[in-house]
């Protein structure tokens, strides 16, 4: 069960990602964030090659559609993954592959997308994107916090958020939130069973020479 958000304030020019999740070390995977340029989730069974490619196509200027595009027409395995950006412009997109495991889907508005997979319901985006609109007098950093919806919708081991000022230096890693706040944990101590789990799905996470990674074929 994964949910995130990403979005940018208009005011100041931020982007920032929350996600939250059951699976282990979601701040490696879903978040890519890179200050003035722009914000990429890549979820589902996740390619890391969405993230990373993703913001060099923003930087080169790129539309967010047309990145999309680019990204699921080179990869086989598509249909099992969701995706979805912005940048700095406040122009965003989202994909949900067919094959995605239910509930999976996505809302688009104006400088924020919400989506997610194996949740309760469309409700958990719709009622996330909501909260985040209604709060539009908070820092960007509370609004994401605020998507109590992803909590109540998604069995959360974990949680990450990252923001991204415009002229913000580029650096490896997520800022993890605030443990103080209503919508993030702390992560629990990985066990054996996570550990094993985390190593299978790098070995089958997709790369340059297989992009297509391991996914269901049933």
């Amino acid at each position: 069960m994964t949910w995130s958000i990403v979005a940018r304030d208009p005011l100041t020019g931020h982007l920032g990602i929350a996600v939250a999740t059951r699976f282990f070390a979601v701040g490696a995977t879903v978040p890519h964030i890179r200050g003035g340029i722009g914000a990429v989730a890549t979820r589902a069974f996740v390619s890391p090659l969405y993230g990373l490619d993703g913001l060099s196509l923003l930087a080169a200027g790129k539309a967010p559609e047309e990145i999309i595009a680019e990204l699921t027409a080179r990869d086989a395995g598509r249909n099992q993954r969701q995706l979805h950006l912005i940048d700095a412009k406040g122009r965003n997109a989202a994909f949900t592959g067919a094959a995605c495991i239910d509930w999976a889907g996505h809302l688009i508005d104006e400088n924020v997308s919400v989506a997610g997979n194996m949740l309760a319901g469309p409700d958990v985006v719709a009622e996330t994107l909501a909260t985040y609109n209604n709060a539009m007098d908070k820092p960007l950093a509370e609004r994401l916090l605020l998507g109590d919806a992803g909590r109540r919708g998604c069995r959360r081991r974990q949680a990450r958020q990252a923001v991204r000022r415009p002229r913000h230096p580029p650096r490896p890693g997520i800022i993890p939130g605030s443990a103080s706040a209503p919508t993030i944990i702390p992560i629990r101590s990985p066990n054996l069973s996570a550990c094993i789990r985390w190593r299978v799905n790098v070995i089958c996470m997709s790369r340059r020479r297989w992009r297509r990674g391991k996914i269901r074929t049933a």
